[in-house]
């Protein structure tokens, strides 16, 4: 009988294999847990570093052919990073909490874009992140955000005179606090990916190193079968 969720390290080059061996793992090695939702998931507590073609996957929007949400989440679910999209229908979404973060000053409450900051301080530094959390309203909340953190650095900066080096390099980490690993994992890098080249790097950098870590990465019971298929 396991006393807690397994830990689970992978590096991998390669997009959909890093979702494939992952669901696998977590569907042999999971630890069954009751969820707020009334039914069971199998949980483990996941560190994914993706480099090399998996982050030009990622960028190409290249899924693995049994993600089961592929078609839904690159045409719709991906509108939600952008400043276009309509968010007046969710009670949140992560671009809104990035670019729009409530901070209570001394008088009046503002908004601030944390993605906007980082942008304009981009600098070898290991003091560039953005987070989600807002306590005042996330700790009473029944739908609290999944993502709480994007944390950023540069590698080496744009070397102009140098066309082999004419890009920045820079690691991304992104930090969960639950995260939906069947139906969701492959969608949420895709977006967030874009948000993070849209908003914050453009065409002067590529990420070199992608680290997801999720505090509970879980499949639900409805999807053990599909996923099992995988």
């Amino acid at each position: 009988m396991r006393l807690f969720p397994p830990n689970y390290f992978a590096e991998e080059k390669d997009f959909s294999l890093a979702w494939q061996n992952a669901v696998r793992f977590c569907l042999k090695e999971g630890m069954i847990i009751p969820t707020e939702y009334g039914n069971k998931s199998k949980d483990i507590c996941s560190t994914i570093v993706l480099s090399g073609s998996a982050i030009h996957h990622i960028k190409r929007r290249i899924l693995h052919p049994k993600f089961p949400t592929s078609v839904k989440h690159l045409g719709e679910y991906v509108k939600q990073f952008t400043p276009e999209f309509d968010a007046s229908v969710f009670e949140y979404t992560y671009y809104d909490r990035l670019t729009k973060y409530p901070v209570a000053g001394n008088i009046v409450t503002y908004e601030m874009n944390q993605l906007e900051n980082i942008k304009e301080n981009l600098r070898n530094s290991r003091r560039n992140q953005a987070i989600t959390w807002v306590p005042q309203i996330d700790l009473e909340s029944d739908e609290p955000p999944c993502l709480q953190r994007i944390w950023i650095r540069v590698l080496q900066k744009p070397d102009m005179q140098n066309y082999i080096y004419s890009k920045g390099m820079v690691e991304v980490h992104f930090d969960w606090r639950s995260r939906d690993l069947f139906s969701a994992w492959m969608s949420n890098l895709v977006g967030l990916v874009f948000m993070v080249y849209n908003e914050i790097l453009g065409d002067d950098y590529e990420i070199v190193k992608l680290v997801d870590y999720v505090d509970a990465m879980h499949i639900y019971e409805t999807d053990w079968q599909q996923a099992g298929n995988v």
